[in-house]
């Protein structure tokens, strides 16, 4: 899929959204619109998302296994106490045989004085 494309996926899945203001018909036609277009969404630091993001992911998560959708939700496990509410869609996410955690060891102080 070229540039001029996924911008048109991406105007459609705008424009698919901007009038729904029930919350479940908006995750439904956004579920609608990622189906329709093979898409990779990355959702970076999830561990500061509010609970409203949280459960789209969680929602998107659990139905995109049908779609050409790759979603990769990035977080700091050090930011994730008992009580987050992360934690409690990652537990739900943990079973499925769709989900892959790639747990990844932090840059040490050589590796960020290389990259700045």
């Amino acid at each position: 899929m070229d540039l001029l494309e996924r911008d048109g996926c991406l105007q459609q899945l705008g424009a698919a959204l901007a009038g729904h203001a029930d919350r479940s018909t908006a995750f439904l036609a956004l579920l609608q619109e990622l189906c329709g277009c093979p898409t990779i969404a990355v959702f970076e630091d999830v561990h500061w998302a509010d609970e409203a993001t949280l459960d789209v992911l969680g929602f998107l998560a659990r139905r995109l296994g049908r779609c050409s959708t790759l979603l990769i939700l990035t977080y700091r496990d050090d930011e994730v106490g008992q009580r987050h509410p992360l934690r409690l869609l990652l537990g739900d996410l943990a079973g499925s045989p769709l989900v892959r955690r790639l747990a990844l060891p932090r840059l040490s102080e050589a590796a960020i004085r290389v990259m700045v």
